[in-house]
């Protein structure tokens, strides 16, 4: 499902883009970047729940890039606490209080004949460490609070793509794991015991993440932003299954720290 809504995504982008009506100069060198704002969320998780929940909170994400004529390195770390409601929702039951956190750091190429201009497609890799955790409080009699995770140390093959739009920059990304160390709670964490790491493959794990963005420079050192977001997570490892589907509309500020260094 994350695959088809992704490639639809990046499909209606690259038709709305049109063509080109400014060039990106080649802004290599390094950069550091905070980047900060709001986002609304919303979930789908077969096993804590069969109702969907929505929610909004702000974020946070650090990042550092590092571009030369014809490649791109970057590091992320990105953290978000949203709670969550349902359809059902009455005086704050049931809830769900999700931790989200990713660290990730890729390397990407662009494709040949496309070196020296930033309008264009990237390939590479990245490895990520990643957490879904949360706090489900059931509306029962006894208002239950049981507490789930996955985490996963995953290294996924990605497709970027960038594109000049006015004064700002318009970018899509897709990635796909292709194999992790799985870390998963089967029950409440507070009373699990076993959570050794699992290696596991597309067998297992079936996955694909999709991102659409918008930047705008609105200051010398600020760019706003505008961005949604879709992912899939199918985990089964003979165990009742982890599945989960997400979907995010955020707006933000990003600030560039620092002179960028060549």
């Amino acid at each position: 499902m994350a695959a088809r809504l992704c490639a639809a995504a990046v499909a209606a982008v690259l038709l709305a883009a049109g063509p080109a009506r400014a060039q990106f100069p080649a802004g290599t060198g390094s950069q550091l970047m905070l980047r900060t704002g709001f986002y609304h969320a919303a979930q789908r998780d077969e096993e804590a729940s069969p109702l969907s929940y929505a929610g909004s909170a702000p974020f946070v994400t650090l990042g550092f890039t590092h571009r030369s004529e014809a490649a791109l390195f970057a590091i992320g770390a990105t953290a978000a606490i949203p709670r969550l409601t349902s359809a059902i929702t009455r005086d704050g039951l049931p809830t769900e209080r999700t931790v989200t956190g990713q660290l990730t750091a890729g390397y990407y190429r662009q494709l040949a004949g496309q070196a020296a201009r930033r309008s264009g497609w990237l390939v590479g890799a990245s490895l990520s460490a990643q957490l879904f955790g949360g706090d489900h409080h059931y509306d029962d009699a006894f208002q239950q609070v049981e507490t789930f995770g996955l985490a996963l140390l995953s290294l996924s093959p990605e497709v970027m793509w960038e594109h000049p739009l006015g004064r700002g920059a318009l970018s899509a990304r897709v990635s796909v794991p292709l194999v992790a160390l799985a870390w998963r709670s089967y029950s409440d964490l507070r009373r699990a015991h076993d959570l050794g790491p699992q290696l596991v493959s597309v067998g297992a794990l079936q996955a694909a993440a999709c991102s659409i963005g918008y930047s705008i420079p609105i200051g010398p050192r600020v760019d706003a932003l505008a961005s949604y977001s879709v992912s899939a997570l199918a985990y089964a490892d003979g165990q009742p299954s982890f599945t989960r589907l997400n979907q995010h509309v955020g707006v933000g500020i990003a600030l560039r720290l620092g002179a960028a260094r060549p």
